[in-house]
């Protein structure tokens, strides 16, 4: 037994609505929809109004997406052709009534945070006058800046937000350059109001500007100081890669100092630092900001 066929018919345009106190009420809609069954004997009415493209009840209208299913009734007008009525409302609001008209609420605060750093304010590298990092690496408490905006929406996209979770900004975006602004996960609470069904979505973002030595750009980056135990030797016209030695040409136990290309350097002030990219970019002016 099945649904095999579901179309909807056209019912004209329609707008009603009631108040009790001239104030206060609903708006209405109704959709009409045809479905034949193959099998006449096991098919119901249940069976229909349980079919895919059938609308559910609290699901809202294809074009008024504040209004919702309330009632769905299905009537049998011979032994494999149906009808069915869906029945749509909405309350009205005034103007300060609507939660969707209310503005969002906005709060800044502050994100505290302990991370390593391998320079010092001035950019100069934190290390032993050896040119040795340390062990455990010294750290330090960052203090970014946080946006928390809490906004009533009609619907919530999942998905779509999900593609924004631990991103940075690709553009500028609220006043504040390429690569310093960082989106948390956004939240969704559905909320069922009387007749009214809306989200509450949370959004967070955090902000830093870039680090000694780096640009604004990278500010959310990751970055480490260029030294490892082995080291790129030349001899000749060919080159490749060995254990670095210490000073008595043994097995360094300690990492060495390295330049671009991978070659030992002992002078700690010329340290080079390597920047990765741990955070995708995207247009944050996407999320209607």
């Amino acid at each position: 037994m099945a649904v095999i066929d579901i179309k909807e018919g056209y019912t004209g345009e329609e707008a009603s609505g009631q108040s009790d106190d001239g104030k206060t009420g609903t708006r209405d809609a109704s959709r009409v929809f045809s479905a034949t069954v193959s099998d006449p004997v096991n098919d119901t009415v249940d069976t229909v109004k349980r079919a895919t493209g059938i609308p559910r009840i609290r699901d809202p209208h294809p074009v008024d997406s504040y209004m919702r299913c309330r009632r769905v009734r299905v009537n049998r007008e011979s032994p494999i052709f149906f009808k069915i009525f869906c029945d749509y409302q909405a309350p009205t609001y005034t103007d300060d009534e609507n939660p969707l008209d209310k503005p969002a609420e906005i709060s800044y605060g502050d994100a505290s945070t302990v991370e390593p750093i391998d320079c010092d304010v001035n950019g100069a590298p934190i290390c032993t006058v050896n040119g040795e990092s340390f062990d455990p690496p010294v750290t330090r408490e960052y203090g970014d800046m946080t946006l928390t905006v809490v906004r009533n929406q009609a619907t919530f996209d999942a998905i779509g937000y999900s593609a924004f979770k631990n991103t940075t900004n690709s553009t500028a975006f609220l006043g504040w350059p390429t690569g310093t602004v960082r989106c948390f996960p956004i939240l969704g609470q559905s909320v069922s109001d009387g007749n009214f069904d809306y989200w509450v979505a949370t959004f967070m973002f955090a902000f830093r500007r870039g680090a000694p030595l780096t640009t604004d750009e990278r500010a959310w980056w990751k970055r480490i100081r260029h030294e490892g135990f082995k080291e790129k030797v030349t001899f000749g016209a060919s080159s490749k890669i060995v254990h670095a030695t210490d000073e008595k040409r043994q097995p360094t136990t300690v990492p060495v100092l390295l330049d671009v290309n991978g070659v030992k350097i002992t002078d700690p002030t010329l340290a080079v630092w390597l920047e990765f990219q741990v955070f995708a970019s995207m247009d944050l002016n996407a999320l209607y900001f």
